[in-house]
Order: C-alpha cells, then sequence, then structure tokens
C-alpha cells in the first residue's frame, strides 16, 4: 500500500488534506476559543495551499492517465466530504453558542443601566425600588 501512495502524488496529497480536515474537527470538539480558532484558521490556510498544489498536479495531463486507486480517491473525497459536513456543523453550533452569549449579555447591560449601576452617569435609573 505503501508503494501506491508513493506512486500516486494525488492521493498523498489527499490524505494530508483529510489530515489537516481531522485536526480542525478535533480542535472545534474542545474548548473552543480565539486560540483555537487562531488554529483552525492557520490549518485552513495549510489545506488551501495543498488544495492549490493537488489542482496543478491534477492538471498534468502525465499524472491524470496514469492515476492509480482511483476508487481509493473517490472513497477519501467521499470521508473529506463527510468531515467538512461535521466540521461546518460544528461551526453552528459554536456560532449559536456565542450569539446566544451575546445576547445574554446585551440583556444583562440593558438592566444594570435601567437600574442606574455600575457607575453610569449617562442614564437616570428607570426604575426605583422602595426601601423597606
Amino acid at each position: 500500500m505503501e508503494k501506491h501512495k508513493e506512486d500516486n502524488p494525488l492521493l498523498s496529497l489527499l490524505q494530508q488534506m483529510d489530515s489537516i480536515l481531522q485536526n480542525q474537527y478535533d480542535l472545534l470538539q474542545s474548548n473552543v476559543d480565539e486560540q483555537t480558532f487562531e488554529q483552525v484558521v492557520n490549518l485552513s490556510r495549510e489545506w488551501m495551499s495543498i488544495s492549490d498544489v493537488f489542482t496543478e498536479i491534477s492538471r498534468d495531463p502525465s499524472v491524470a492517465d496514469s492515476v492509480s486507486n482511483e476508487e481509493a480517491i473517490k472513497a477519501l473525497i467521499e470521508t473529506m466530504l463527510n468531515k467538512v459536513r461535521d466540521i461546518e456543523h460544528l461551526l453552528l453550533s459554536v456560532q449559536d453558542s456565542m450569539v446566544s452569549s451575546m445576547s445574554s449579555i446585551k440583556k444583562q447591560q440593558t438592566i444594570i443601566r435601567s437600574y442606574g449601576g455600575l457607575g453610569y452617569k449617562d442614564s437616570i435609573p428607570l426604575y426605583l425600588d422602595e426601601k423597606k
């Protein structure tokens, strides 16, 4: 099997791209923070550069005619497509969570301002509670 990998540069590039997708998926399943997003973006850049090389090599007629393991390539592309879908779902989940958090923060800020809290001097408290 290793011989096929050396003989087939397209398969080798696809395996590298698949590995990058797996790394992105693993990162997004862990604690997502700013550093995680930076790592995902860096991996995306790496994926795009490999993709460019893949496109360039696949346009070479000598490589295209000598491609072996077409079934392996098709299977790997299908696997990659599924990983991209999984990553998309994870990103949508993270986005929903962030939108919910930002909405909650906005509501809390409004409540604090409405009671004149945290030293806001630019507004008058809207609600006055009677002291008992």
